[in-house]
């Protein structure tokens, strides 16, 4: 079992509180994080060097990453190929593109710091390619996984999964708290969340993840939650585990 993190789950579920909440946890433990989904959205290059080698990031304790990157072809998948307009790509090319996105995130960085036993915090990872591209681009899992970065991952699966949950009708009020910040891709729509995350609850995607080695953990962020509380449930549900280390 290895220290690899993945916050997964629907649009605006609340991935970000989670790994902020998670972030601060550390932080508090005088653990040193590296956030590289920050540096990577601060810089926006179409440049590698944003996805820095493991060597450079020796002394942190906990790295934070996302996927699809923010660099190279990660950049071009956020802005271009998953974006609304009136360029569309084939569904092969899509699942391609975050295929060696993944693969080169995994290569320069991931797998050298879960081998030195670092904590891998991350936004997203090939779990999300299992339930968004079978759904808009009818391609089947099997597909998906038998792509090399895929089966990359699968080969260094996280050894927890986080899932936060909730209603998606009631995630309605947060589309509109965040205007100007929706990303604007082809997934957000509430009939493809709802199905995404009848997916990510279902008895089907649990099974397929432990058969890779991942924990697989729900916790409920339906309203009338707090931020709060949901932050305490999601560092409870870490506590835990990194404590088996």
């Amino acid at each position: 079992m290895n220290k690899f993190i993945v916050i997964d789950g629907i649009e605006l579920v609340g991935k970000g509180v989670a790994i902020r909440a998670i972030a601060s946890w550390a932080a508090s433990k005088k653990m040193k994080v590296y956030d590289l989904l920050a540096e990577m959205r601060a810089a926006r290059k179409d440049d590698l060097s944003e996805i820095p080698l493991y060597d450079e990031l020796t002394g942190y304790d906990m790295i934070i990453s996302a996927e699809p990157t923010y660099s190279g072809i990660g950049r071009v998948i956020r802005t271009e190929m998953i974006r609304k307009s009136s360029r569309i790509y084939s569904p092969v090319s899509i699942a391609t593109a975050f295929s060696i996105d993944r693969e080169v995130l995994y290569r320069r960085l991931l797998i050298d710091a879960l081998k030195a036993g670092k904590i891998i915090l991350q936004d997203r990872s090939f779990t999300t390619s299992l339930v968004y591209q079978p759904l808009t681009d009818g391609i089947s899992k099997d597909t998906i996984m038998g792509m090399p970065g895929n089966l990359l991952a699968i080969e260094h699966a996280p050894g927890l999964v986080i899932i936060p949950y909730a209603d998606p009708f009631k995630l309605l009020s947060r589309y509109e708290e965040r205007k100007g910040k929706v990303d604007n891709v082809i997934y957000e729509t509430l009939e493809f969340q709802k199905k995404a995350q009848d997916i990510y609850l279902g008895k089907e995607f649990k099974e397929l993840m432990e058969s890779f080695g991942s924990r697989v953990v729900y916790v409920d962020n339906n309203p009338p939650k707090t931020i709060a509380e949901f932050e305490k449930d999601v560092i409870k549900v870490v506590e835990s585990f990194l404590s088996e280390f």
